[in-house]
């Protein structure tokens, strides 16, 4: 497809690789594919696209931070909520549980009813990893469908 989409205008791509070891892709990402991200690269190479270094903005000095959460639980204080485009909610990235608010919506719920579902979704967040002891077996939605 990107020479198709090359053809049409694609002038620039962005691909996301979370390791070059691809028994850790897997773990990582929770699926295979290693070996067709990097054929896409050597695709992209091949077909001129180069390595781009963006948003760097001279004489800024930014910060990284890293989000430990495997290490270091944060959860039961994670004030974080996630919208999705389907309208679902989901309270906790790693959990597979959601709440559908479009559905509550257009069911014709009271804004005072759509707070207290979003209430007890957040009374029912756990205090580390959405209670699953093994998130590397754990079914979820991928980000690419989250909207993350």
């Amino acid at each position: 497809q990107l020479v198709a989409l090359q053809r049409a205008g694609l002038d620039l791509i962005n691909v996301s690789l979370d390791t070059l070891r691809p028994d850790r892709y897997e773990i990582i990402t929770r699926r295979k594919g290693w070996a067709k991200v990097m054929a896409g690269i050597d695709l992209a190479l091949q077909l001129g696209y180069a390595p781009v270094k963006a948003y760097k903005v001279p004489g800024f000095k930014g910060q990284v931070g890293f989000i430990t959460s495997m290490s270091e639980h944060f959860c039961g204080s994670c004030n974080r909520l996630r919208l999705m485009a389907d309208g679902s909610l989901k309270v906790c990235l790693f959990g597979n549980s959601e709440i559908s608010l479009r559905d509550a919506l257009r069911s014709g719920c009271s804004e005072s009813d759509l707070l207290a579902l979003i209430g007890a979704a957040v009374r029912r967040k756990k205090k580390q990893h959405a209670g699953m002891l093994n998130l590397a077996q754990m079914p979820n939605r991928p980000m690419i469908l989250i909207g993350g």
